[in-house]
């Protein structure tokens, strides 16, 4: 069991119970629980196979079983993250240290021919960049790599898109990616 005091508004947990304090029972108003969770991936043979990813079991909040769950897919397809890019009001937020999962949108233009090129993540903790609708990968500061691969054919001349989804704000303000023509690689020993 893990006790978290003060209520935090972001936690990491990786298969453990979780007891908070309630709102209610320190005096606060009542507040809305949040739960995300990562697919980070799978194994594709011996026993883990079976093993599921996601909720397992109840959530209880104060001896409660929590019911009528409202799910949300962040499938990041094409057709989600175009859906993304074109409606909406995109927001400008200050950043909050642990204020949790945001997805970024930005743009940048090509004069020229594009290039391979790497985008550098560096500031930022962990989440997925997308480049004009392209699923570059994944990234995550406990390395090794600092950088996504970005294949010119991905690029255009003139404007192109980049989005972001961070799982945690990114730790150094502002919001921003640079590219460079080499890669980033083995920051892991800068986050011990």
């Amino acid at each position: 069991m893990l006790d978290l005091k003060p209520i935090r508004e972001v936690g990491y947990f990786d298969k453990v119970t979780i007891s908070l304090p309630s709102p209610s029972s320190q005096g606060l108003p009542s507040r809305q629980l949040d739960i995300l969770v990562e697919n980070g991936g799978r194994v594709n043979f011996g026993h883990p196979l079976a093993v599921r990813k996601g909720i397992s079991g109840s959530v209880v909040v104060d001896g409660v079983t929590q019911a009528n769950w409202k799910i949300y897919s962040f499938e990041f397809k094409n057709s989600f993250i175009q859906n993304i890019d074109r409606g909406g009001v995109w927001l400008r937020t200050p950043a909050k240290e642990d204020s949790g999962p945001a997805l970024f949108k930005g743009s940048f233009t090509i004069d020229g021919t594009p290039k391979d090129t790497f985008i550098d993540m560096q500031g930022w903790n962990k989440g997925v960049v997308f480049v004009n609708g392209a699923n570059l990968g994944r990234y995550w500061m406990k390395g090794p790599p600092g950088s996504l691969y970005v294949p010119a054919p991905l690029l255009s001349q003139g404007i192109n898109k980049v989005m972001v989804f961070e799982f945690s704000n990114p730790k150094s303000p502002p919001q921003t990616v640079s590219f460079r023509s080499t890669p980033v690689l083995d920051i892991s020993h800068r986050h011990r």
